[in-house]
């Protein structure tokens, strides 16, 4: 049943009906040509009546606000927040639902007094209520028929006064169930299973279930539940994968500005994960978002720069070696000799890290040699006297292009931003995932 559907539209016309034929019945009327069609009318427009501005149910809803504050003042320990929700709750479409149920009893109780009054006040309306048999003979007359209506209308009365009277009681606290679950929605401190439990109770208008979740509800309000398994879940989802590649993003930085190494590259994976799905919510703190943000979109920065360093360095080492020994050089490589052979360090990484290639090396050597890697891809080994320090000057050559054409200085600063960025908010998570509190 969607909102705004309820037993008023089922009920206030088959009253109004009812009203107005006993009414009719009373007076004599005949139901049959104008007057049928005068009973139709008549009934309708009354039923719409009701329909739309609701007296019987506003006048409910009114007393059982009454009756929620008396009992309010009943509680020695009152909780404002709780019966103001209890209040509130009155006006949903739950309650609505229970509400109408008394609309309908109001209606048929009318009914009977109605009934009774004409039965006992007009003997020609019980004319109409005789019994005859298959021969004409009267089963009932109008006294028997009289008799037995007001019986039967008393009973149902009293039957009808027994079962209000115990639903309504029920219905205070199903209002009080009603503004616990409204209370738990708006809680962070209840979990979402517990609101669905109790939302599925209350929609199949089962109460007794409903109470059972309500006082769920209660508790983990006292006891934070809902936020405590949040803060579990965000720990679990959130910090403690930031947090690990926080501690990778601090070992890239410290081989970076340590070592020289300005071809690493920082993780960045967890929080891309986590920036573009629904796990953002989990972090309150906007201003540690800030800083999230502002920390990924540098190492966004500096990741995309270690592949274009590396073309330009290449370039520089092809263009001057290539104008210092006066052919056309792809490469040069820095040799040293071993007794199990030898080993060359990559002059890309040095140039890059600011470091001469002899200082690379970590064995006792032979000998040294330069080789040059010509375009047409052949070997030379330059092994002359004086090569060596031929080649210093033009490392210096290659070395001074390399500061002053690429991004190495930037690129270092970049990483000690990124440093400092880390080093202010890896504290943070540390300090979530101990207490886990978001």
């Amino acid at each position: 049943m969607t909102a705004g559907e309820t037993l008023l539209k089922i009920t206030d016309i088959p009253f109004s009906y009812s009203l107005l034929a006993i009414i009719m019945g009373v007076m004599g009327v005949k139901f049959e040509g104008v007057n049928l069609v005068l009973l139709i009318g008549t009934a309708g427009v009354l039923g719409t009546f009701l329909t739309a501005t609701d007296p019987v149910g506003r006048l409910l809803k009114s007393n059982l606000k009454a009756g929620i504050s008396q009992l309010r003042k009943k509680d020695k320990n009152p909780d404002d927040v709780k019966w103001g929700f209890a209040k509130n709750a009155i006006e949903t479409r739950a309650i609505g639902l229970e509400i109408d149920k008394f609309v309908s009893m109001f209606y048929l109780a009318l009914i009977l007094i109605v009934f009774s009054s004409a039965v006992t006040n007009f003997p020609e309306f019980t004319d109409n209520l005789q019994l005859y048999g298959d021969d004409g003979k009267t089963i009932c007359d109008n006294s028997c028929a009289g008799i037995v209506s007001v019986i039967f209308s008393g009973i149902a009365a009293v039957f009808l006064a027994i079962v209000g009277m115990k639903s309504w009681k029920a219905l205070k606290y199903n209002v009080i169930v009603a503004g616990v679950h409204h209370r738990g929605i708006s809680s962070e401190f209840v979990t979402a299973t517990t609101i669905e439990n109790m939302s599925r109770a209350i929609e199949q208008n089962d109460w007794q279930t409903a109470s059972e979740w309500a006082k769920i509800i209660e508790n983990e309000i006292i006891t934070e539940k809902g936020k405590k398994d949040f803060n579990i879940e965000s720990v679990r989802q959130v910090y403690r994968p930031l947090y690990e590649e926080s501690i990778s993003i601090q070992t890239t930085a410290q081989n970076i500005l340590n070592n020289n190494n300005l071809n690493a590259t920082f993780p960045s994976g967890e929080w891309a994960s986590i920036n573009s799905t629904t796990l953002q919510l989990m972090i309150k703190d906007e201003s540690l978002i800030e800083k999230l943000s502002t920390m990924y979109r540098k190492i966004s920065e500096y990741n995309e720069h270690p592949r274009n360093l590396e073309l330009q360095i290449k370039q520089i080492i092809q263009q001057e070696a290539t104008k210092f020994y006066g052919k056309h050089v792809e490469n040069v490589r820095y040799f040293f000799t071993h007794q199990k052979g030898g080993s060359s360090p990559d002059l890309l990484d040095c140039l890059r890290a600011g470091e001469h290639p002899s200082k690379r090396n970590v064995e006792p050597y032979d000998s040294r040699y330069i080789e040059l890697q010509t375009t047409d891809m052949s070997q030379e080994r330059v092994r002359e006297e004086g090569a060596l320090t031929d080649f210093d000057k033009l490392w210096e050559i290659m070395l001074n292009r390399v500061r002053d054409e690429t991004m190495t200085t930037k690129l270092k600063n970049l990483a000690k931003e990124i440093q400092k960025s880390n080093d202010e908010i890896k504290p943070i998570f540390e300090e979530r995932i101990n207490k886990q509190w978001p």
